[in-house]
């Protein structure tokens, strides 16, 4: 029997789906608040979650229906046309669909004054935007990185003899907590699921930075039974701590019930910091060599605009492997100098081109120094 991780990570195609049947509960909820549509049963995103799967589940089609009465009235504007369109393509690439068939009647969204042709460029202006999303995400994407954190959610199930174990990563794009990967006899469910970054046990853990043992989570405010329910399994108690570094909380790893029923104590938290100190690590690296990546490929890419290179796709992502595979030792310099340059993105621009005019003068005395032909 496969795995949900299996399943999702498999390369599938998706012949018949509906736009306006798929958008993010968040999303639904963001829209509603920007372009003051006042119908949805709830504005919490995951009560409105909870909502749509119970209609779905009626076995009534004139029932189920009623979803969409909401999710046409949040398209009504073409900015959030785009936006699903192109949350649609990023959601469908994460869930492993290759080909996809997306329907939508462009009559749905002409309530605001959208003509009917302005209604399907903003649909296929949002695919383009999806699609180019993806493509550099899947590009940019590290597998071993996701057969590490698998590997210690694994180790961690077994060490607690815990009913699951999972790491939620923060997506940085949308503040939201994505639970990545999962492991143990009730941890597959979670895959997936998306919160606010601010929410729920894990939500707390990620904000605050701070680990906590929740004995009994029916009696903690900070637990949200909506979402719990969603993957299928309600844990009595959850150990979870943050995966934080000197630079960033980049997100939780969280651990479901000793299977012995007894509670977590001090000393599993202790414990779980080990591991989760190790998935930190792990996503760190990733997340530099992919971050050493883009870099190079944006650098090459407007070399190749200006003509200085030539501008085959090919050969800009074959001079980028070859680049970042000297990146792969731990102990290699140019991590050291690769870490240092991400950081400038936040750094004053006077700052950045002074960087910039110190880099020439080394390259210069670098240069100068090089061994001429035959010299050794």
């Amino acid at each position: 029997m496969p795995t949900l991780e299996t399943i999702l990570e498999a390369p599938k195609a998706l012949l018949h789906d509906h736009l306006d049947g798929g958008l993010r509960p968040a999303t639904m909820v963001d829209l509603a608040s920007e372009y003051g549509y006042d119908g949805l049963p709830t504005t919490d995103p995951d009560e409105l979650a909870a909502w749509v799967r119970r209609g779905a589940d009626r076995k009534s089609l004139e029932l189920y229906l009623e979803m969409f009465e909401h999710t046409v009235g949040v398209l009504q504007e073409r900015d959030a046309i785009i936006r699903v369109a192109a949350e649609c393509s990023e959601d469908l690439a994460a869930d492993g669909v290759v080909y996809a068939e997306v329907r939508y009647a462009p009559e749905l969204s002409v309530e605001r004054g959208l003509t009917l042709d302005e209604v399907v460029e903003a649909n296929l202006e949002g695919f383009r935007i999806g699609a180019a999303r993806a493509e550099a995400a899947g590009r940019l994407e590290q597998p071993g990185a996701a057969a590490v954190l698998r590997s210690i959610v694994d180790a961690t199930v077994v060490l607690f003899d815990a009913e699951a174990a999972s790491i939620a990563l923060h997506e940085p794009t949308s503040d939201r907590l994505v639970f990545r990967v999962a492991a143990g006899a009730q941890g597959q469910g979670v895959v997936g699921v998306s919160i606010a970054a601010d929410e729920g046990v894990a939500g707390y853990v990620f904000s605050t930075g701070q680990p906590i043992a929740i004995v009994d989570v029916a009696v903690d405010p900070r637990f949200r039974a909506s979402t719990a329910e969603l993957t299928g399994y309600v844990p009595r108690s959850i150990l979870a701590v943050p995966l934080v570094d000197d630079e960033a909380s980049l997100g939780v790893l969280e651990i479901l019930d000793h299977r012995s029923g007894e509670g977590f104590a001090l000393r599993d938290i202790e414990r779980a910091g080990v591991f989760a100190r190790q998935a930190t690590v792990a996503i760190r690296a990733t997340r530099l060599e992919r971050d050493t990546a883009r870099l190079l490929r944006d650098a090459l890419t407007s070399l190749a605009a200006s003509g200085d290179m030539p501008s085959d796709a090919a050969v800009v992502d074959e001079l980028v492997a070859a680049a970042t595979a000297r990146l792969a030792t731990e102990d290699d310099p140019l991590w050291t100098l690769a870490d240092r340059v991400g950081r400038l993105r936040a750094a004053d621009p006077a700052q950045v081109e002074l960087l910039g005019e110190l880099l020439d003068v080394l390259i210069r005395r670098a240069a100068r120094k090089r061994p001429v032909l035959g010299e050794r």
